[in-house]
């Protein structure tokens, strides 16, 4: 609403705005009666000027008020509060009813008759009406502004800095936050005496900072200071956060201003602000940093194809490259980086927008010890020469830790066993084409560098032993599950992988009931009794066969989607196998409700027991000290730890060991709802599920409805078998590994063993990002093609040398820094990466040291390398305008700032602090009109005068009268 520094201005000014009226009032003429014969000239004159001249009043009064009222409306100091935008209904009115007064107040004033009297009723009600307007303006704020407004009330700042990655964009006048950096120091010099200043980095920084509020300006520029450029997303939702509690910090200033700095990128604004957050805010000033969005080349994604690495095959990494500005760019250097040497590079060209794809082919030959992966450090990297093609270098690199592994144990359980194939008469088991394409060559002394070990079972070898370090389990073609589903089930708990498949003597109904248990065993879902179609040997020669085909509408899942193939050829690629005989999973809404409230049910009750059983065993154990522990009680306490051990199982190798089951971190409904299941893909025609996959615990279940090499189906030697199933089974692979690959700022944990009493070192990368030096690329090898898609030359791509200056990777590292070992829980513990902040690769490395020895004795014990990597949408600079943040935030306590605009003091509450100026123009312009007003009779007279052919003034009659000698009323 309007509101006013000096109100007593305003009142003045409207009661002076009454003193032209009562003057012109006073000195109005009257009329009166003279008998001449020469009025009769004057009276005709006056008839034909009356309307002129009353209009002239007219104006004249108005602008008269009006020049009073405005300049003492003027001197008052006007302002608008919060919410004038809501009240600009009320306030129109307002206005034009104050306008209604004048000109009706004006009509009392010339009128006559009648028409005084109904000039006067419509000046009576327009006032009338004016006053109701002032009176809902101002009942609607409630707003205490007198500290808003004023200019020497200590207030408390609070200045959230985006320090996203984004805002390391360069132009000539430095990156954006270094913008940000000074708006924030001009705003801090501008603020009032003894206020205070907290100074908050959005994403975070690796230097410390707190919500404390700083007490001088020295302090709050030191804060500024520190605060740097990460490799993290900024969130605008995290700011108001942020800002809501640092005004709980100081609520001895009742007075605060909120400034968020950023520029405003589009992702930044992607998060929905809760309403009722907003709403804590007492204000919230939106300021915009960089003007244009600049061009940009950017490495968005780094991948490998197969998710592990071998080191029998090469491996194929995927790297795609965006570019974002107004010209072509001919020439964009990538280069791969492998193990902190870069050993290929390519050249390519980029039009406006466009993203490309590479591949790079690199077989790894490192010594990795069988079972457990090595993670080795690659890293990609692009720059080009033209400094206007490329604005934000910190985008032009992302890394990865590639797990190398050899010889992984994987069981293999089908109905005939290694013992019952007899390759001779071609008699092999359901697992033989999944054994062979995981493994290839067979012969015991290769098997240390094959990507997997096999253990080939029939379901009754299956033993603890046999599962204990094995990464994955293949089920395929056995008649009935038997013993093996209370194993196979802890083992799925653990974090285990398992791949159930039909085929061979599959029996649905004996699976349902042995493997399904209502959701407790290690189906995904459960299996109808009769299977639908029929099997190759079940057919007579004479019957037609009748086989079905995959819904290629069903197969959204990454398995299914083969980069750089287009739609169509992956339908055509998917169609090819025939299927002739499949196992029926029934529609998942028909079973999704009873499973969640069973398995929310299940969860609720063990976790009240394992509450329970630790509560009993605390007694027990204080009544075992005292002696006192009876047979009756240590039968319990044996029972209460069966039955723990049932719940959480603790014989599989490579268990997390800082994992709870069941999840204590979750509530039993999330819990509940992360393990039902999902379909992958269908069968065209019936839209029944081919492949249903469920998480159980840590560990995950896949089920494939057909079999995988049977009379089931065929073709599935095809390369869409082929490729299907090898990126399923390496899918799960992967997913039994450690994953070393985070997000920047991400909370990374890696369990240790506090019993070994080593000590843990950390190396991080460092802040510099450049990647403007030229890359010296030798001669390719022979073969090698540098510019051509496939880089492939035997083992190897294109030998690059690069020295530590010409490198476009960054090698700079922090000093190491040492890992305290914590406990992450109850009997774990593990060290703990705090504020991962900067993209690149981390090194911890455990040492041991002698007892009684020096430092310099100790010995490297292990290494272990993680990849941190910035968001890929912080590379998108596009940036919210102000039309789009009214959008989202709606009308309400905030205003936007504009780049190049001084951030206001007064803050988002008071708007149009310059409102007293535009009101002395309208008063100078008021009385410039008044002027030419009243001079405009006197320009007209001396335009008659000068003018040829005219009487002189004294002969002219008035208005061309013609004389008369009766007499005439004057006035």
């Amino acid at each position: 609403m309007l509101s006013f520094l000096a109100v007593g201005f305003a009142v003045a000014g409207i009661a002076a705005a009454a003193g032209p009226v009562i003057i012109h009032l006073l000195n109005r003429r009257r009329h009166r009666t003279v008998n001449w014969a020469a009025m009769d000239f004057l009276r005709e004159a006056m008839q034909r000027n009356r309307k002129t001249l009353q209009l002239r009043d007219v104006l004249l009064l108005l602008l008269r008020v009006s020049c009073v009222l405005l300049f003492g409306l003027a001197l008052a100091r006007p302002y608008l509060t919060a919410g004038w935008q809501s009240l600009s209904g009320v306030l129109l009115g307002t206005a034009l009813a104050a306008l209604v007064t004048l000109i009706a107040l004006a009509g009392t004033v010339v009128a006559s008759g009648r028409m005084r009297w109904a000039a006067g009723l419509v000046c009576l009600l327009a006032a009338a009406g004016c006053g109701l307007g002032v009176y809902s303006a101002s009942s609607a704020a409630r707003l205490d502004t007198t500290a808003a407004v004023s200019d020497h009330a200590p207030v408390h700042a609070v200045l959230v800095l985006d320090n996203s990655m984004s805002m390391g964009c360069q132009s000539l006048g430095g990156t954006r936050l270094d913008e940000a950096r000074a708006r924030a120091r001009a705003f801090i010099d501008e603020l009032p005496a003894e206020s205070r200043m907290t100074i908050i980095p959005l994403c975070g920084s690796a230097s410390e900072w707190s919500l404390d509020a700083c007490r001088t300006r020295e302090d709050a520029r030191d804060a500024l200071d520190r605060i740097e450029v990460v490799d993290r997303a900024g969130s605008a939702a995290r700011a108001v956060e942020l800002a809501i509690g640092a005004c709980r910090q100081v609520p001895e200033l009742e007075a605060r201003r909120i400034v968020f700095l950023s520029d405003q990128q589009l992702t930044t604004w992607q998060a929905a602000i809760d309403s009722t957050a907003l709403e804590q805010l007492p204000e919230l000033q939106v300021v915009q940093v960089g003007t244009e969005t600049p061009a940009n080349l950017a490495v968005t994604s780094l991948t490998l194809r197969d998710g592990v690495a071998d080191v029998e095959t090469p491996s194929s990494f995927l790297v795609r490259i965006r570019y974002d500005g107004s010209q072509p760019l001919d020439a964009a250097q990538v280069t791969l980086q492998v193990a902190g040497s870069p050993v290929a590079s390519r050249t390519v060209a980029l039009e406006p927008g466009q993203e490309r794809e590479l591949e790079f082919r690199w077989q790894f030959d490192a010594s990795v010890e069988p079972g457990r992966p090595a993670f080795v450090p690659v890293s990609v990297a692009v720059r080009t020469d033209s400094s206007l093609g490329d604005s934000l270098p910190r985008d032009n690199q992302r890394h990865l830790a590639v797990p190398v592994v050899a010889g992984i144990p994987v069981v293999f359980i089908d109905q005939l066993g290694s013992d019952g194939e007899i390759p001779q008469q071609n008699l092999y088991g359901e697992t033989y084409r999944l054994r062979r394409w995981l493994a290839p060559r067979q012969r015991d002394e290769e098997h240390t560098r094959q990507l997997v070990r096999i253990r080939h079972l029939t379901v009754d070898q299956v033993d603890i032993e046999s599962l204990q370090d094995a990464r994955m389990v293949v089920l395929a073609g056995v008649k009935q599950p038997g013993p093996a589903v209370p194993l196979l089930r802890e083992y799925l708990l653990q974090g285990g992988q398992l791949l159930v498949a039909a085929g061979g003597e599959f029996d649905p109904a004996s699976w349902d009931s042995q493997a399904w248990l209502g959701g407790q065993g290690i189906l995904p879902a459960p299996l109808l009794p009769e299977a639908f179609g029929q099997s190759l040997e079940e057919t007579s020669a004479t019957a037609k066969l009748n086989p079905f085909l995959l819904d290629t509408r069903s197969l959204e899942h990454n398995w299914f989607l083969i980069e750089g193939s287009s739609r169509e050829e992956l339908e055509d690629l998917y169609r090819t196998p025939l299927f002739f005989k499949a196992v029926q999973v029934p529609p998942l809404e028909e079973f999704s409700r009873e499973l969640l409230n069973a398995e929310q049910k299940r969860i609720e009750s063990e976790q009240a027991f394992i509450q329970a059983a630790r509560q009993r065993e605390a007694n027990w154990e204080q009544l075992e000290q005292q002696g006192q522990l009876g047979e009756t009680e240590q039968a319990l306490q044996a029972a209460d730890r069966r039955r723990l051990r049932e719940l959480n199982p603790q014989w599989w190798v490579w268990r997390d060991p800082a994992a709870s089951i069941p999840d204590q971190r979750r509530t039993p409904a999330e819990q509940a709802r992360a393990g039902l299941p999902s379909v992958l893909a269908s069968w065209e025609g019936n839209s029944l599920p081919f492949l249903v996959e469920r998480r159980i615990g840590q560990g995950r279940v896949v089920f494939v409805a057909t079999g995988t090499g049977s009379g089931w189906n065929v073709r599935l030697t095809d390369g869409s078998a082929i490729i299907l199933f090898d990126r399923i089974l390496r899918s799960l692979l992967e997913s039994s590994l450690p994953d070393h690959n985070y997000a920047a700022g991400q909370n990374i944990v890696l369990p240790v063993d506090r019993s070994e009493e080593l000590e843990y070192r950390l190396s991080r990368p460092a802040a510099d990002q450049s990647t403007d030096a030229p890359l010296q690329v030798a001669e390719a090898s022979p073969g090698v093609e540098q510019n051509e898609p496939d880089l492939t030359a035997g083992t190897g791509l294109a030998e690059v040398s690069a020295s530590a200056d010409s490198s476009p990777f960054s090698t700079s590292r922090t000093p190491d820094e040492i890992l305290p070992v914590e406990a992450t829980g109850e009997e774990t513990f593990g060290v703990r990466i705090r504020d991962p902040l900067i993209s690149g690769h981390y090194s911890i490395t455990a040492w041991q040291t002698p007892e009684n020895s020096e430092q310099s004795a100790r010995t490297r014990v292990r290494e272990q390398v993680l990849a941190v990597n910035s968001p890929a949408a912080e590379s998108d600079l596009r940036t919210l305008s102000a039309e789009g943040l009214l959008e989202r935030l709606g009308a309400g306590n905030w205003r936007w700032v504009a780049p190049g605009e001084p951030i206001p003091l007064e803050g988002a509450a008071v708007h149009g602090r310059d409102l007293w100026k535009l009101l002395l123009k309208l008063v100078l312009a008021g009385l410039l009109l008044e002027m030419l007003i009243l001079a405009r009779p006197g320009w007209r007279r001396r335009r008659a005068e000068t003018a040829p052919g005219t009487l002189p003034s004294a002969a002219v009659p008035l208005s061309g009268a013609t004389p008369s000698a009766t007499g005439a009323q004057s006035r």
